[in-house]
């Protein structure tokens, strides 16, 4: 099974439970984490506020496969 991470509560208030924008540490400790458990996808959209600035920012960028959608 592929998985894949989805970012929209990297650049906006997003959430079931707690609807919070997370803090570009938790970004980080997020992506690092799948990367070392070899998830290697994240999906993510212009309409998630800014979260493709948030994956820009973090070191383990690089290492993923961004899949975004536009309009």
């Amino acid at each position: 099974m592929k998985l894949a991470i989805g970012s929209a509560n990297f650049g906006m208030n997003y959430g079931i439970v707690e609807r919070k924008k997370l803090s570009q540490n938790e970004i980080n400790s997020i992506l690092d984490f799948a990367i070392g458990h070899g998830i290697d996808t994240i999906d993510t959209a212009p309409n998630y506020g800014t979260s493709e600035i948030a994956i820009g920012k973090s070191s383990s960028n690089k290492k993923f496969k961004i899949y975004t959608k536009t309009p």
